[in-house]
């Protein structure tokens, strides 16, 4: 593995929230079934490098012939890869809790790489920015062949993503942009809906700026504070790292953080043509360009509470609308076979399991690679992981209702070469 010796360029990719040369997570521990690594990331200058948490299943052998599942996993604003492994005695770390689903069967055994993608500017949304840097690359082309190398993954393209809040954002939108790495993708709570979840902070924001003579000043005075959780550092931190984000521009004042931003910073004036900047990273208005990119993913998993702190549930109900407005229908498959069941009397897993069952049975071009999936491989591991998953009755009902659909079918699913 790469040491923290090898960094020496001053080379950089951003100019705002640049890491240094070598950037590590300030607890450089194997905590628990962990491993603390780091990785280099050339994207970012010639020996620079950067530091990921990676979680491997009690019954990983480095010699073996296996291969196992893995997910990246991503964290909201302010958090650090390590923050999902952090030893809290109120609550169960990651890697506890994966330990404990695996032994009772509610889990496979995986692989977690959890990267820090910690910035100047208080967090991360996983995107090439040329404010905070190319980040989607560093995941994409950088960390993950990194693993890859590492460890005994699935081949490239059956990879997961997850997070929640920023990580959120970054899951859906980097399976958006890349499918060819990522079949499915899990996100938490995560950004969207622009105008409900971010617009709000701007006036606290805008008011913090004008006190500190700018939002560069602000953010000097910001990491001179001994206490970086004061509460009122939220909406302006906030804010700021967004727009370092969304709508950087190296033309722009330094005072400015070399930034545009979506609202006059003297007179408070709204800035539409800026705004607009931002919305088209907004994950409900990406939809409508990545339809294909999305048909692509195997699973896309969307959820949130239902009075969220900062709207996010309302992003998350109009991307999953947004996301429905392009689907298949599939129910009506499973209704025509259910025998007297309505699809709400049918357990939300089981319907989960035939949904992604029927997909690849009517479009096994989905399949990660460049086999197609057969419909009878299609089948037997819907039975596989409803036996893993789901109650004793389970597997008998999906395979019965997924081979009446396959007779029904015919010769317009794909099968066995």
């Amino acid at each position: 593995m790469p040491t923290a010796s090898a960094a020496s360029s001053s080379q950089r990719s951003a100019f705002i929230a640049t890491p240094a040369e070598t950037y590590i997570d300030p607890v450089g521990l194997d905590l628990g079934g962990t491993q603390y690594r780091l990785y280099p990331t050339p994207s970012r200058g010639p020996n620079t490098l950067a530091s990921y948490r990676v979680y491997v299943p009690p019954d990983y052998d480095a010699a073996s012939s296996k291969r196992w599942p893995t997910v990246l996993a991503i964290v909201g604003f302010t958090g650090t890869g390590g923050s999902l492994f952090n030893i809290d005695p109120l609550t169960e770390s990651l890697h506890d809790k994966l330990d404990r689903m695996i032994a009772t069967g509610a889990c496979p055994p995986i692989i977690v790489a959890a990267p820090d993608c910690f910035t100047r500017v208080g967090g991360n949304q996983y995107i090439n920015s040329a404010g905070t840097g190319r980040y989607e690359d560093y995941l994409v082309d950088e960390i993950v062949p990194f693993v890859d190398d590492s460890y005994r993954t699935l081949p490239r393209g059956q990879w997961g993503v997850f997070g929640k809040s920023s990580g959120g954002y970054g899951a859906i939108v980097l399976g958006m942009r890349r499918p060819d790495v990522f079949c499915a993708i899990a996100d938490h709570s995560g950004d969207a809906n622009f105008e409900l979840c971010y617009l709000p902070d701007f006036p606290a924001a805008l008011d913090a700026y004008r006190d500190a003579g700018g939002p560069a000043a602000w953010l000097d005075r910001y990491w001179a504070d001994p206490n970086h959780r004061r509460e009122k550092f939220y909406k302006p931190l906030n804010a700021l790292g967004m727009a370092a984000h969304y709508s950087p521009n190296p033309e722009a004042p330094a005072a400015h953080l070399r930034i545009d931003w979506p609202f006059d910073l003297e007179t408070g004036e709204f800035r539409p043509a800026v705004w607009e900047r931002w919305r088209a990273w907004d994950p409900v208005q990406m939809v409508d360009r990545h339809v294909e990119q999305l048909r692509k993913l195997r699973a896309i998993y969307i959820d949130c509470g239902l009075r969220d702190e900062f709207a996010l549930h309302w992003g998350a109900r109009a991307l999953s609308y947004a996301a429905q407005d392009y689907g298949e229908d599939l129910d009506p498959y499973i209704e025509r076979h259910a025998h007297g069941w309505t699809l709400d009397r049918i357990a939300p897993l089981e319907r989960a399991i035939m949904r992604v069952a029927l997909l690849e049975m009517l479009h096994p071009d989905v399949a990660p690679g460049d086999r197609p999936i057969p419909a009878e491989g299609a089948i037997s591991e819907a039975v596989e992981t409803a036996k893993t998953f789901c109650g004793a009755d389970a597997p008998g009902f999906v395979n019965g209702i997924l081979a009446a659909v396959l007779r029904e079918m015919g010769d317009n699913v794909a099968t066995h070469d």
